[in-house]
């Protein structure tokens, strides 16, 4: 099952829901590596996380800030901490449209990002 949510611009929310063995994440990374979707966010950032079911949020936001830095060939420094991670995640998401493919989601997806500490405005 698919459900949408948002309008125009402004934050759409997708999630695709079912079964284990369903094909969900088969489905989602055909679409994310797909050439097409590539080239119409060729000027967005196209993130993917895996969150698991006792995600480390902190090593979630690690990881999005990584594939962040490498995207936009913009210096991350990886000692400064969690707190410095959520700050320069966010500054970049504000600046920059995204698409975020969160695999493996075991909890409600509204209350993940706000957990994941990505503020979405």
């Amino acid at each position: 099952m698919v459900e949408a949510e948002g309008e125009g611009n402004s934050l759409v929310r997708i999630g695709v829901v079912g079964m284990g063995g369903a094909g969900k994440t088969l489905l989602l990374k055909r679409v994310f590596n797909n050439q097409k979707v590539r080239d119409l966010f060729r000027d967005d950032l196209l993130l993917w996380i895996t969150v698991s079911n006792n995600p480390s949020f902190t090593n979630l936001r690690s990881e999005l800030c990584m594939q962040i830095a490498m995207l936009t060939n913009i210096d991350l420094d990886r000692n400064k901490g969690d707190e410095y991670a959520k700050m320069w995640l966010n500054q970049r998401l504000q600046t920059h449209r995204f698409v975020l493919f969160l695999d493996d989601v075991w909890r409600d997806g509204s209350k993940l990002m706000e957990e994941l500490g990505v503020l979405l405005f």
